[in-house]
């Protein structure tokens, strides 16, 4: 009973300490800069690569957005790191929302980092107020929005210099965000030309528009028209599918553009993710949160939403499977991040359970930090 006491009063002390950041019209500015620090101090940004070869590939995209890329052609070979690279960019020749973005705004090679960055900024308030929508609770939203941001995957937005996922995760986001179906199609197309998993990862979007409003009335009326409104939610996802790989078909054939897959289908790569990346770097990514994702699918089973339990499960093992047979194993599976909208959404724990989890996976966050990716990480420039 001593130590229930103990931990009740660490814990109330910890919540009377971040109360103020909750009160206010604009409470989720102060929880997004709050995790934007978070994020910076626990995972600082490391010093950039310099692999001059590999920027000037980046170049030529952003300068020649539809201009097939010749990575190989620059390519030194001088490490074993230099192929691994190389394959990398022979696959980004349909990820074009950063390059775009780039040749508008004149960026150039360091659009990755400025467009992740400012993802990042608008994605934690963004994420503050989604949570907030389906859980009622900001004192949970709060510790949930920290927790993701000490996470793996939160780390992404401010330390990108060439790969564009935190954009990819922003406009997934921004997909369950809006009821407009154009809002959606656009942010689903958007996710998709950052990365072909931002297209496999929005079936969790065109999974939470199926699901439906649990804010709608009862009314007869409201429901008629919830129902109606749904099925256009869910053909702005089909639609923005569809033209997505009617662009795709359409660039290829017209500027021969086309996607390589070298270092893919490789059974050495599944066997190095089974003895290196399963459990600790699958842990990583979402750290405490992973519960989440399982109250999320229990949640959708106890409802006896079976159909929707059973394409909740899809997407994640269909996500899972991809990152086995890729290098990139915990960037493929953070796309997985789409469905906890869908497992808060569900509101499988009671309100004060629901506190209790989530003040729980934060504080498991900050014990699994590693010291060397905070600021010290800078000591060594000291030398």
């Amino acid at each position: 009973m001593e130590i229930e006491s103990v931990f009740a009063r660490a814990f109330s002390s910890l919540d009377a300490l971040l109360a103020p950041l909750l009160a206010g019209r604009w409470w989720f500015l102060r929880v997004g800069a709050l995790a934007i620090t978070l994020s910076l101090v626990f995972h600082s940004p490391s010093r950039p690569i310099g692999y001059h070869w590999a920027l000037q590939v980046l170049q030529q995209q952003v300068d020649h957005p539809l201009t097939p890329l010749q990575p190989w052609k620059y390519n030194p070979r001088v490490s074993p790191v230099d192929d691994g690279i190389a394959s990398h960019l022979d696959k980004l020749t349909f990820r074009l929302t950063i390059p775009i973005l780039g040749k508008i705004f004149h960026t150039g090679v360091r659009s990755w980092l400025i467009f992740s960055g400012l993802a990042g900024v608008v994605f934690y308030p963004l994420f503050a107020v989604l949570c907030e929508r389906w859980l009622k609770n900001r004192q949970t939203v709060l510790y949930l929005t920290a927790a993701f941001a000490i996470s793996w995957t939160g780390r992404q937005f401010f330390d990108d210099y060439g790969l564009g996922d935190g954009v990819a995760w922003f406009f997934l986001l921004l997909s369950v965000a809006s009821r407009r179906p154009l809002f959606i199609f656009f942010s689903v197309l958007a996710a998709a030309f950052t990365d072909e998993r931002g297209l496999i990862a929005s079936a969790g979007t065109f999974l939470f528009w199926a699901m439906g409003d649990e804010n709608v009335q009862t009314g007869k009326a409201e429901v008629s028209t919830a129902v109606w409104s749904r099925w256009k939610q869910k053909g702005a996802v089909a639609a923005a599918w569809l033209v997505y790989l009617g662009m795709r078909y359409y660039l290829g054939s017209k500027f021969g553009l086309k996607t390589g897959n070298s270092m893919m289908w490789n059974p050495q790569v599944v066997v190095y993710n089974l003895q290196n990346s399963i459990p600790y770097s699958a842990l990583a990514v979402f750290e405490g949160l992973w519960p989440w994702l399982l109250f999320g699918f229990v949640s959708l089973l106890v409802d006896r939403r079976y159909l929707a339990a059973g394409g909740y499960a899809g997407i994640y093992l269909l996500l899972g499977a991809i990152a086995l047979v890729v290098w990139d194993f915990q960037r493929t599976l953070a796309y997985s991040l789409v469905l906890f909208p869908l497992a808060w959404r569900a509101r499988g724990l009671q309100p004060q359970n629901a506190l209790f989890v989530s003040r729980l996976v934060f504080l498991l966050g900050l014990a699994l930090v590693t010291p060397w990716e905070t600021p010290l990480r800078y000591l060594r420039f000291l030398r």
